[in-house]
């Protein structure tokens, strides 16, 4: 192979698999005050993650938006603006990367408690978050995740968000569970069919075809949804998408494929990546975020 081959092909893998270029490219044009839309919620809940806004979501980019976006921007060394551009967007990016993905290794003489006040988290959560039982121990060496400040500062509440791993011994194969959707109080029945890094679902009945369309407006879309999930005692907080693809085990429910049912640090199939924009919206199921 020629250098020049060897150069083209790496353009070439740069472009389809760098994910900080692929995701700068998804926001087409500035967002700043006055803006509304889909973005600005991606943006508001962002920057919810991160402890810059603590209103519930709205899709306007209003006063409250702009001063958080300034702070995120003063503190991290760009241009104090309030406007969202190709930097301040790529660093907002790469700042909820870190906090969804943090790590400690266990030194001499720390705790659960030491470690949690270290990252300024609950213990409780942290405990959760590594499924560590409440009797563990931990050892010098060992790696824990750190969960994101804005879910582990918080103390138990009645709907949680669970590690994938947990969810994938509770939600078993084959069973059922109710989907509650977090904006329109609309509810439904799932079958759980399968996944392996996030549950692949099917509406239980056409009924449940139905209501999920309904919460859809009508037209089924990637669109991530916050939604609470319910089977047995548990109630977890977690994010759907709204389009049929893949296989399917029912037949007769007017969905041809399944969706996919994402909960906290679970991964896309196919790029085997956490995807931000779920774990923000099962964080807003989980109520992390307070509204006026």
């Amino acid at each position: 192979m020629t250098f020049r081959s060897f150069l083209g092909l790496a353009i070439v893998f740069f472009l389809l698999f760098h994910p900080l270029l692929v995701t700068a490219e998804s926001l087409a044009t500035t967002v700043r005050r006055g803006d509304r839309g889909p973005e600005v919620i991606r943006i508001q809940e962002w920057l919810g993650l991160l402890g810059y806004f603590t209103q519930e979501p709205t899709g306007y980019f209003g006063e409250v938006t702009h001063d958080a976006v300034s702070r995120f921007q003063q503190d991290n060394g760009l241009l104090t603006d309030g406007i969202v551009g190709s930097a301040t967007y790529q660093v907002l990016y790469r700042r909820v990367g870190t906090a969804l993905n943090r790590s400690h290794k266990v030194s001499y003489g720390e705790s659960i408690q030491s470690i949690a006040a270290r990252y300024n988290v609950n213990p409780t959560m942290l405990r959760e978050y590594n499924r560590l039982k409440p009797e563990a121990t931990i050892t010098p060496g060992q790696i824990l995740r750190i969960p994101p400040a804005t879910i582990a500062s918080r103390g138990r509440s009645s709907v949680k968000p669970v590690p994938w791993e947990e969810v994938h011994r509770l939600f078993k194969v084959g069973s059922l569970a109710k989907v509650i959707d977090v904006e329109t109080g609309l509810s439904f029945f799932i079958y759980r069919r399968g996944g392996h890094k996030h549950a692949d679902c099917e509406p239980y009945a056409r009924e449940d075809t139905a209501i999920m369309l309904e919460i859809y407006n009508g037209k089924w879309s990637w669109e991530r949804r916050a939604v609470v999930v319910e089977f047995g005692s548990h109630r977890i907080a977690a994010s759907m998408n709204g389009m049929p693809h893949g296989n399917c085990d029912i037949k007769d429910n007017n969905f041809d494929g399944h969706f996919c049912l994402h909960f906290l640090g679970s991964r896309t199939h196919k790029s085997d990546r956490v995807d931000r924009d779920h774990q923000s919206k099962l964080m807003r199921a989980a109520g992390m975020f307070r509204s006026n």
